[in-house]
């Protein structure tokens, strides 16, 4: 990655930032889903659906559940069961 990035790059950022920044992406790739089969499956049901969602969520961890799948769920729910309600009462 050091050997393709820019001269400008390599002076701004250096080359430590850019060994972080790798180490953390294979970090995460560890964890994350191993194919873009689901990516795909969303983005091919948001072109084709007559009426897509707004927002589409692809859980991708490895573990027994994604954190961040489980945290935007009970935001999301509580947005629509609790404050959608009292937004339209007033």
């Amino acid at each position: 990655m050091w050997a393709e990035a820019g001269e400008e790059v390599k002076e701004k950022y250096g080359k430590e930032y850019l060994d972080r920044l790798f180490e953390g992406a294979k970090g995460t790739s560890a964890t994350s889903y191993p194919t873009l089969g689901p990516v795909l499956d969303a983005l091919e049901d948001a072109v084709i659906n007559q009426s897509p969602r707004v927002r589409y969520l692809v859980d991708g961890g490895k573990g027994f559940f994604d954190v961040f799948c489980v945290s935007f769920w009970i935001f999301h729910s509580f947005s629509i069961f609790i404050l959608k309600p009292i937004y339209i009462q007033t």
